[in-house]
């Protein structure tokens, strides 16, 4: 071995040992307990070991116990099996199948903390069979559920060396695996922040190649002259291939992973667009790593991967004078790296240290300082501030990212079910519609719960805008409720579902009213019927569920909340009442049906609601619920009615009940006479309806006409069902139950003289369509993921709001039943179809 590769191979070895301690600092005696144990239990396959699985891969290439694991199999076995065991583990295993196990991510930086997860790399030797590699899989979740047993969250990769070098996406996309979102940018995050746990070093960190296209030549030439041997490296080859194609993929993942993890992902964001205003030469992180520890050239960093990308990321924000996203990364960092520490006056642990350095040189105030140490204590002023910088900022690296998509002239190179995943979360998360409650990342506050809230309806003011304010404090502390409130909606109900799905509403909440139309009473009664009927928080929508249409899950429905009829009527006048009686009440022909209110969470776990007024209410409900139920959907796992009115409240509660449960299960397909006519007398006139395939048929000389906000629904129905009219073509009835509102969507059907048709619905499920169609469907995608890219933001520097309905692209197949179907474009399900072997 020469000199240089020496000297190499020790720097690197020094570097893996120093990340290797660091890691174990300040830890927990089970994070140490597992990060010490993962190399023994993959060399080893052993029943009484955790991980054990009959006939798995076993054995590292040149693994050696460590004296912790020692003592731990001393533990286990008794004397004589621990002495046979032990020397058996110590000797080179014959056919070793993992080459190299290491670690990566925040593992050993300094945003560690109690909360991080491990992401362990695993590489296999390439001539794995299929079966060795799924039991070599089994054995790794196992060892994670082990892990997970001791609050302990571990995420292992699969691999060989030529992973990089062929472009295939093996991998699905998930909260933990980018899917084929980033390929050489995930290597370049490998590269920066690697710990060698056991196996052969990584030959890159070694090589001297400035210029990465050479990379593979300089090692051949080794090779060839003896330097090095391909069997004592692990080579997962240069980043020479980075595109501008993968900063979109990459953009994206990493907008898809701040839903839940915020802090740690907008560094990376604004570490992407960093990337980017140096392309096509980036610096990445990792060739600076490599050139400094090769020569040994001291850095201020010390190495640590997220130091340096704080680094790079201020060096990027001051060059184009961003002070604001400056402050806002440097915050989001702190809090990260200082979540252990909170309240703690000093600390000798070198991240503590290392982190009050840091502040030291930004100029913080001691009250800042002090605001955010007590970020988990934070109420909803703050949160809400925080959370809107947040999504500003992240808002900001997606539109710099479509300039520079357009500029470059690059589609997104992703699999087109990926960026469906990818955007329908994205969309879920952060677009801002009308009638849907944005809800704050759980993570910037431990508990926003309020002891107290008004809510102040305002009407007729020349000062602040009609409708409800929310205000965090009992009545007598209020002078104006536009100086105090921390929220508005136009009606009470959304406002409502904004205070309890956020958490300011909690069961011992004090609630306060100030109104002429609603008392005290019914909003408690309101809130609680609302707490019992909907979860605050349920388990985030799984990648099956993001690839279908949003069907709704759970319903709540609010009658006569905000305008109760029924308060006009005389006590002393009571009669009974006919269920036809209700929609006709008196000499006027009055509904009592005043209002309703849908609260609902859909399966992507958007908390939507939707508000109806007015004679024709229960009309404009129906016809409203019937279009966003499809045809054949799931049936919904909870439908709740509760009433409100002041008189004829189980009147009311039997009838409107029955109406809107039998709209549901007619859509779902329960109830099977569907193209029966109906008839319901409202308001003194009688009206027919009846169900189509995703519509309710409302007709009295002539559809209803919403009397409400939510006009754009009914219009949507009306302009889709004449455009279909009119037009001589013929939708498969499979993509009218597919149909999303807010997206592009593209199906394609295969012809048999091999062509195919391109069905389009745009965000508002108007429809299109091409027939016969030629060329790659592929390039298809590539053209109009281009297309949409460059034509979504007008001139260079426009940019008005966000979106993320990106278009999503799907396939009909006919399964060997004869059923047809809908499946993600280029999904497993495609995939077999084509391929069933």
């Amino acid at each position: 071995m020469s000199s240089y590769l020496k000297s190499a191979k020790q720097l690197v070895a020094a570097l893996d040992k120093t990340r290797y301690q660091k890691s174990l600092v300040g830890t927990s005696d089970e994070f140490q307990h597992v990060f010490q144990l993962l190399t023994l239990l993959l060399n080893t396959n052993h029943t009484l070991l955790p991980g054990f699985v009959n006939d798995a891969p076993a054995g590292i290439v040149d693994f050696k116990a460590t004296r912790y694991q020692l003592k731990y199999l001393k533990q286990i076995f008794v004397d004589d099996d621990f002495t046979q065991f032990s020397a058996s583990i110590t000797q080179p295993t014959e056919t070793p199948l993992i080459r190299g196990v290491y670690a990566m991510g925040s593992t050993g930086s300094m945003t560690q903390n109690s909360q991080s997860d491990l992401d362990i790399w695993v590489c296999h030797q390439p001539h794995l069979t299929l079966v060795q590699r799924n039991k070599l899989l089994q054995k790794t979740l196992l060892i994670q559920k082990w892990a997970n047993s001791l609050n302990i969250e571990v995420n292992f990769y699969l691999l060989d060396e030529n992973h990089f070098r062929n472009i295939t996406y093996s991998e699905t996309l998930s909260t933990e695996h980018c899917g084929s979102s980033q390929y050489m940018l995930l290597l370049d995050e490998f590269y920066r922040s690697a710990i060698r746990l056991a196996g052969k070093p990584l030959l890159w960190l070694h090589m001297p190649v400035n210029n990465e296209e050479h990379y593979d030549t300089l090692v051949e030439k080794w090779v060839q002259e003896g330097k090095i041997k391909p069997n004592d490296w692990v080579d997962f080859g240069s980043l020479g291939m980075l595109s501008a194609n993968e900063y979109f993929g990459a953009t994206l993942w990493h907008l898809f992973k701040a839903v839940d993890s915020p802090y740690k992902s907008v560094i990376k964001v604004l570490l992407l667009e960093a990337l980017m205003a140096e392309y096509p030469e980036p610096q990445l992180i990792s060739k600076q790593f490599k050139q400094q520890l090769l020569s040994a050239t001291p850095v201020d960093h010390h190495f640590d991967p997220y130091l340096a990308m704080l680094q790079q990321v201020s060096s990027y924000l001051l060059r184009i004078n961003d002070l604001h996203r400056l402050d806002l990364v440097r915050r989001c960092f702190y809090i990260k790296a200082n979540r252990d520490f909170a309240g703690v006056q000093n600390s000798d642990n070198w991240r503590y240290q290392q982190l009050q350095q840091l502040i030291a040189g930004w100029g913080w105030l001691p009250q800042d300082i002090r605001s955010l140490n007590e970020h988990a204590g934070w109420k909803i002023k703050q949160v809400k501030a925080f959370y809107h910088s947040l999504v500003g900022i992240l808002m900001q690296g997606y539109r710099n990212l479509i300039i520079f998509a357009r500029k470059q002239k690059i589609s997104a190179d992703l699999m087109p079910e990926d960026i469906s995943i990818l955007t329908r979360k994205l969309y879920t998360a952060f677009e801002v519609l009308p009638e849907k409650v944005t809800l704050f990342n759980r993570e910037i506050a431990d508990n926003i719960t309020e002891k107290e809230l008004m809510f102040v309806e305002v009407r007729h003011s020349s000062a602040v805008k009609d409708g409800w304010y929310l205000i965090n404090c009992c009545l007598k502390q209020v002078s104006s409720s536009n100086e105090r409130y921390v929220e508005y909606a136009e009606n009470l109900s959304q406002l409502v579902a904004w205070a309890y799905f956020n958490g300011l509403l909690g069961a011992k909440t004090h609630l306060y009213i100030r109104s002429q139309t609603i008392g005290l009473g019914k909003i408690q009664q309101f809130v609680t019927d609302l707490r019992l009927s909907l979860a605050q928080q349920t388990a985030p929508p799984s990648n099956e569920e993001l690839s279908h249409p949003c069907e709704l899950r759970d319903l709540f429905v609010a009658v006569n909340l905000s305008h109760d009829p029924t308060e006009s009527i005389d006590g002393n006048q009571r009669r009974s009442v006919s269920s036809n009686d209700l929609f006709n009440f008196g000499p006027k022909q009055q509904s009592l049906v005043g209002s309703i209110d849908l609260i609902y969470r859909n399966r992507w776990n958007e908390i939507r609601t939707l508000h109806f007024a007015g004679e024709h209410a229960i009309l404009n409900c129906l016809k409203v619920l019937a279009h966003k139920i499809h045809r054949g959907a799931n049936p919904l796992e909870s439908v709740q009615v509760f009433c409100y009115s002041k008189r004829y409240r189980a009147e009311m509660l039997t009838v409107t009940e029955k109406l809107i449960k039998k709209c549901i299960n007619t859509q779902v397909g329960v109830i099977l006479n569907k193209r029966s006519v109906n008839r319901l007398q409202v308001g003194g006139k009688v009206w027919n309806f009846s169900y189509e395939s995703r519509d309710l048929k409302i007709e009295e000389g002539g559809v209803v006409r919403c009397e409400t906000a939510n006009k754009h629904d009914l219009e949507s129905v009306r302009n889709t069902d004449t455009q279909v009219k009119h037009h001589k073509y013929h939708f498969p009835l499979e993509i009218g139950e597919f149909a999303s509102e807010g997206f592009l969507q593209f199906f394609f059907e295969d012809n048999s003289n091999g062509s195919f048709n391109v069905y389009i619905l745009d965000e508002y499920n108007n429809p299109e369509v091409y027939y016969y169609c030629h060329d790659e469907k592929q390039n298809k995608i590539k053209e109009i993921n281009k297309m949409y890219t460059m034509s979504r933001f007008g001139g260079e520097d426009r940019f008005e709001g966000y979106s993320f309905n990106y278009p999503q692209f799907y396939q009909l197949i006919t399964t060997n039943s004869g059923e047809n179907k809908v499946v993600p474009f280029h999904s497993q399900q495609h995939l077999q179809y084509y391929d069933p072997r």
